[in-house]
């Protein structure tokens, strides 16, 4: 029978009902809350974030970690590109491994538990092993994750907040000590063997969360923030690989290189990723170093790179399948290899590279597949099972190829006119552009889409000046001999395969969704696996502008990317602190 008071966020009017002559509620002033009145309820929330760091932190620390970050980029970038002899490759890299460093713990400290999607399952995959030893198969009916993580996941809103945006995690610091003392009092049991989305997904990230999960102190969301360490450091591994990757495309260009990899390491959607237990950053790495080595593999092969690039292809694939959409791009580049060395008449030294390579290859290789066995698991991924039967099965019988080639038109281009309606909006902006200026979360929160009404003109200028950089290299292959031309085209070939194997197996995975009735959720994340593609396309931009405007251009790309960290970020916190 108590007074209480409510507050009604709507910009419609509001009908308050009642039982006859008397209303149910009265409603007591007009005058809305700005952001600037509210940041010290802000600041107060954050710091008692139940499951995050920011308890530790609080916004404060975030604006120190962002600030740090953001300023590091644009005087790196200033510095770069104004000539300064300042670039030897030590500094190079230790800066732009500082800069993602920040960025991705700023996200970390910053996003609540359970809110990187499927962060739930991949966390109960890495809990299994860390608790059994052995990977999970999904055979459990007894639930599908641990009952302390059960209990963390209701009460810090883990199974209410996604999709919901106007809803907020637990804020005080009474919801704290209630969350902690529930947690301290939940039943310790084994973690069941249960089906997640995660389950069929092989097993590299989930054996490297559960050595963290199985040393890391305190209860399941103290394990869970230390656990988000290793998206961190992913970042950092991927902005390096940008470096390593741009340094082998374009040698004697290290402002070039230092550029890339700050774009990398100030990519939004990217650090909000790693700042969350997933395989998605981790996988961005190995994709970036992996095609790096397999380019300094075919400049110059020996044992010691075969060996490397062999162990890096595989444990890309065990990664998460959607890597092997890479494989034909990467496949062709040791063929590439392989044919150099057959012309130039086996030189000495070639067979230890490519049995270097082998060996690479197969270490990791039988590492998994005695793992498997121990686990009384299946050696090819479920996932991969699960994809091949559903192109086998009585779906694909009753859909034709051309449909697919529709939906898979209307995911990357305009629909036309004779086309069915099988992706809502126009899937280029609403979906790609959309998701990658601004759309965390479940989806249900990011950037005002009128920005793109901004970005579209800027991407599509620099479109074209990638077109007239790669035009401008094709003019160029006549200053070179035979066997280099022929390396430029297996090279660009091997490029481009890796883009055309991203957008179908994700074209694939939407369409085999469509055909079963299952919930589509289209994420620009998913095209972030074609990292190294976006690399060489940047090279291209920088080569087809004159050079006394590349500078311009070069500070302006990182001047972006930094208003679009600082400007997700803020979203972020209205998102769930406002």
């Amino acid at each position: 029978g108590a007074a209480a008071e409510v507050c009604l966020r709507s910009t419609a009017s509001v009908a308050l009902l009642g039982q006859g002559t008397t209303p149910a509620f009265r409603l007591t002033g007009a005058q809305p809350e700005s952001a600037w009145s509210v940041l010290g309820a802000i600041v107060a929330r954050s710091t008692h974030a139940t499951g995050a760091p920011a308890r530790w932190l609080g916004l404060p620390g975030v604006a120190v970690l962002l600030t740090a970050a953001v300023g590091l980029s644009l005087v790196l970038a200033a510095k770069a590109w104004g000539r300064a002899p300042w670039l030897p490759t030590r500094r190079v890299w230790a800066a732009v491994g500082a800069v993602a460093l920040l960025h991705g713990t700023a996200w970390a400290v910053l996003t609540p538990p359970f809110q990187v999607p499927d962060e739930w399952a991949h966390f109960q995959y890495a809990d299994y092993v860390a608790h059994h030893g052995t990977l999970p198969n999904g055979v459990s009916r007894n639930g599908v994750a641990s009952a302390e993580q059960g209990v963390a996941m209701t009460l810090t809103g883990a199974n209410v907040l996604p999709g919901r945006p106007t809803l907020r995690p637990p804020w005080s610091a009474d919801d704290a000590d209630r969350i902690r003392a529930a947690l301290a009092a939940a039943p310790s049991s084994p973690v069941p063997d249960g089906s997640t989305t995660s389950t069929g997904q092989p097993p590299v990230y989930y054996s490297v969360a559960a050595a963290v999960d199985a040393v890391a102190p305190g209860n399941v969301l103290d394990r869970i923030e230390q656990v988000r360490i290793i998206g961190v450091l992913a970042l950092v591994a991927f902005a390096l690989g940008a470096v390593a990757l741009a340094r082998r495309l374009v040698p004697g260009r290290p402002e070039w290189a230092l550029t890339a990899g700050l774009l990398a390491g100030l990519v939004p959607l990217l650090a909000f990723l790693a700042g969350g237990v997933t395989p998605d950053v981790p996988m961005f790495a190995l994709a970036t170093w992996t095609t790096a080595a397999a380019l300094a593999f075919v400049d110059r092969p020996g044992s010691r790179r075969g060996f490397v690039l062999g162990l890096l292809a595989v444990l890309l694939g065990l990664s998460k399948l959607n890597a092997l959409a890479l494989a034909p791009g990467l496949l062709l580049l040791v063929l590439l290899a392989l044919g150099i060395a057959v012309r130039r008449g086996w030189p000495e030294g070639s067979t230890g590279a490519f049995g270097g390579l082998a060996v690479g290859v197969l270490v990791p290789l039988a590492g998994y597949v005695g793992w498997s066995v121990l686990s009384d698991r299946s050696i090819v991924p479920g996932a991969l099972i699960a994809v091949a039967r559903s192109q086998v099965g009585p779906e694909s019988d009753a859909n034709s190829a051309l449909e697919f080639i529709s939906l898979g038109w209307q995911l990357y281009l305009p629909r036309l006119p004779f086309m069915d309606d099988l992706v809502a909006g126009v899937g280029p902006r609403d979906i790609w552009l959309d998701g990658f200026v601004g759309r965390y979360g479940w989806l249900d929160y990011g950037l005002p889409t009128w920005l793109n009404s901004v970005l579209v003109p800027f991407w599509l200028v620099l479109l074209a000046v990638g077109v007239v950089g790669a035009v401008r290299l094709w003019r160029r292959r006549r200053s070179v001999d035979g066997e280099e031309r022929i390396r430029r085209v297996v090279v660009a070939s091997a490029f481009a395969l890796m883009a055309i194997g991203v957008l179908f197996v994700v074209a694939r995975a939407d369409y085999t969704a469509y055909v079963g009735g299952n919930a589509r959720f289209q994420q620009p994340r998913y095209l972030l696996l074609a990292a190294p593609v976006g690399v060489a396309l940047l090279l291209l931009v920088l080569r087809g502008l004159p050079a006394r405007v590349r500078p311009y251009l070069g500070v302006t790309l990182v001047g972006v990317a930094v208003l679009h960290a600082v400007a997700s970020v803020l979203a972020t916190v209205g998102r769930y602190y406002a």
